[in-house]
């Protein structure tokens, strides 16, 4: 398995994840894919921590904050907090979809987020409309 170090610097949804992978030619390789679950968990650095930054602090990220993914390898960006983002929107979806649904109903992809170490349900749909977006 092939890993790409860059991180794309927009949120892109599935779809468009599948197409920028689809269109990719990266290491003498053109045939890339967006990850499964299982795949972006062999990535997680369990070493990583969230900070503390309290509630009210989401706007910046705290000066002990590590992520969970080896930057040595991985390129890594936390949550755009200039454009209204919490420091932990950091999520990157993948393709396996969850087999049940969640928020009001709608179909789920599981996705890691590499700001806080967690594996969550990441709608298809945001939940005001759109797709569902992600780093890639």
């Amino acid at each position: 398995m092939a890993w790409s170090k860059a991180v794309e610097p927009r949120k892109v949804s599935l779809l468009e994840a599948k197409r920028i992978a689809g269109e990719m030619e990266l290491g003498g390789y053109s045939d890339w894919r967006v990850p499964t679950i299982k795949e972006l968990y062999t990535l997680i650095d369990f070493r990583g921590y969230t900070g503390f930054s309290g509630r009210r602090q989401m706007k910046r990220v705290p000066s002990n904050a590590t992520p969970f993914i080896n930057t040595d390898y991985f390129d890594f960006a936390y949550g755009d907090t200039a454009s209204g983002e919490r420091y932990i929107d950091a999520q990157w979806l993948s393709s396996t979809e969850y087999v049940h649904t969640t928020m009001a109903g709608n179909r789920t992809l599981f996705g890691v987020n590499f700001a806080d170490g967690r594996i969550k349900g990441y709608g298809y749909q945001r939940p005001r409309g759109g797709e569902s977006v992600s780093n890639t």
